[in-house]
């Protein structure tokens, strides 16, 4: 999970450890959208890696995502996960990841 307001060199980081077509699509929003933009793919990548047991700096590269569809597809090594995107609170972005369908419950209290 992290904070949508975190401050990144988003463009940097993609660029070392985003496919060149992931990298494409965060350059094609307009700029003041690009922070979250990363951030949402970066979770969805994390989770994908933590699925796979690999580490963060191993793992990214083997994750792509394709952001043309709604929702985002991801793949590792060419292998579909189902990622779910997750809001706890306001202003945290996370994501989680499997190898089957699952739902996702949110609870609020009143």
């Amino acid at each position: 999970m992290e904070k949508d307001s975190r401050s990144v060199s988003a463009r940097k980081i993609a660029n070392r450890y985003f496919h060149s077509s992931e990298c494409r699509a965060l350059a094609s929003y307009p700029k003041e959208d690009r922070q979250k933009i990363f951030l949402r793919m970066w979770v969805r990548k994390e989770a994908a890696v933590k699925l796979a047991g690999e580490g963060i700096i191993l793992g990214l590269q083997k994750v792509k995502i394709e952001t043309d569809t709604h929702p985002w597809r991801v793949y590792r090594e060419g292998k579909g996960l189902h990622v779910k995107e997750i809001n706890p609170w306001p202003g945290i972005v996370g994501a989680l990841a499997a190898d089957y369908q699952f739902t996702v419950a949110v609870f609020q209290e009143n």
